[in-house]
C-alpha cells in the first residue's frame, strides 16, 4: 500500500471565472485526479469546466474512455466550449496509476523513472480519435504532476528546487506561481507518493 499527498491550484486568467478546473475524489482504494482546460477564458469556459467536474463527479469510476465519451457528448449536445483534459487513477493498494490525456493536458512523472507521458490529440466536445488507457507504477517518492497549457512544460528539480519536499499544497501553488503564463488560466495537480 502507499501514502499518497494530493492537492491542486488554479489561478484564473479573468477572476473569478477560469476555464480550467479540476476535481480530486478519494476513494477507500484510489485517488482520481481530473484536469480540464477548456478553450478559451472568461465565464463561457467557466460554465463548460464546471459542466465537466459536474460529469466526473457523478461518473469517475467509469473507464476513462467511456468517461471521455461522456464528456464529450454532453458538451457537444448543448453546444458547449470542448476542452482537454487529463485524468488519473491511482490505486494505494497496488501503486499502479491509470492515466489519459487530451491535447496540451501535460503529465509529468518525477522519481526514479522521470517521464514526460505523450497525450493524445484532439479536443473533448469538438473532435478526437478513440485513445487508450495507459498504466505505469509507482513508486515511494514518486511525483506526478498534471497541468495545463497556461502552465510553461519547463518544469525542472533546477528551475523549483522544493519540487521533491515541499508538500503537494505547496508544490502545486509554486509550480503555477512559478511557471504559469501571465496569458491564461493556470492550473496544477500534484500527487506525491510519501516515503
Amino acid at each position: 500500500m502507499i501514502n499518497v499527498e494530493c492537492s491542486y491550484f488554479i489561478r484564473p486568467l479573468e477572476k473569478p471565472f477560469s476555464g480550467d478546473a479540476a476535481c480530486v475524489i478519494k476513494t477507500e482504494k484510489c485517488i482520481y485526479c481530473f484536469l480540464f482546460d477548456v478553450l478559451g477564458h472568461g465565464k463561457e469556459a467557466w460554465e463548460s469546466a464546471e459542466i465537466c467536474v459536474d460529469i466526473v463527479r457523478e461518473h469517475y469510476n467509469h473507464d476513462f474512455v467511456h468517461l471521455a465519451e461522456i464528456i464529450h457528448k454532453r458538451l457537444k449536445k448543448d453546444h458547449l466550449r470542448g476542452t482537454v483534459a487529463g485524468f488519473c487513477k491511482v490505486n494505494t493498494y497496488t501503486g499502479s496509476m491509470s492515466y489519459l490525456a487530451f491535447g496540451d493536458v501535460a503529465l509529468k512523472l518525477f522519481g526514479k523513472n522521470k517521464t514526460d507521458f505523450i497525450p493524445f490529440r484532439g479536443i473533448i466536445g469538438e473532435v478526437y480519435r478513440t485513445p487508450a488507457v495507459r498504466d505505469v507504477s509507482l513508486s515511494e517518492g514518486d511525483i506526478v504532476i498534471l497541468h495545463s497549457d497556461g502552465v510553461h512544460n519547463l518544469i525542472s528539480e533546477r528551475q523549483y528546487p522544493g519540487l521533491l519536499t515541499d508538500s503537494a499544497d505547496v508544490a502545486a501553488k509554486s509550480i503555477v506561481d512559478l511557471f504559469g503564463r501571465e496569458t491564461d488560466d493556470a492550473s496544477c495537480i500534484v500527487l506525491k507518493v510519501k516515503t
